[in-house]
């Protein structure tokens, strides 16, 4: 990220995270876990494999008869370019996956080029979310 702000002269302050979904076609074989994850159980997916889970999901489109993978992105707040992306299973928790990636820019928080705060919608509004962003002292907006 850093790189190429640096190269186009963007100054990048606040980082948007949102998560969107998108329904996919076709068989797929399912291994150890996803059994636990189609029925909406809490299992680490981490510690079974690396790889996402195409599965049902919560659908926008009403349509629970399909499968789905879900996409993080984060944008740099001015020009709407992509500074973040992270490939998730079709039935991943926003709340917690936000969490997740914030605790990763954490880092980035300190550095002259990194991100000063974050822009969040509704899913972002969980208690175990504020107190983290309170605790660190990062700021934030998060749509209630």
């Amino acid at each position: 990220m850093s790189e190429v702000n640096k190269k186009f002269g963007i100054v990048t302050h606040w980082g948007q995270l949102d998560t969107t979904s998108f329904h996919v076609d076709g068989e797929y074989i399912m291994d150890e876990g996803d059994e636990a994850l189609e029925k909406g159980e809490d299992v680490e997916e981490e510690r079974i494999t690396n790889h996402i889970r195409i599965t049902h999901g919560y659908s926008r489109d009403n349509r629970d008869d399909l499968k789905q993978v879900n996409l993080a992105l984060m944008c740099e707040g001015l020009h709407g370019m992509p500074i973040f992306m992270k490939t998730l299973s079709g039935n991943s928790n926003d709340t917690k996956v936000f969490q997740e990636i914030l605790k990763g820019f954490k880092k980035n928080l300190t550095l002259p080029e990194g991100l000063e705060g974050f822009v969040m919608d509704a899913a972002g509004f969980s208690t175990s979310n504020v107190e983290f962003l309170l605790s660190e002292e990062i700021p934030f907006v998060i749509r209630a």
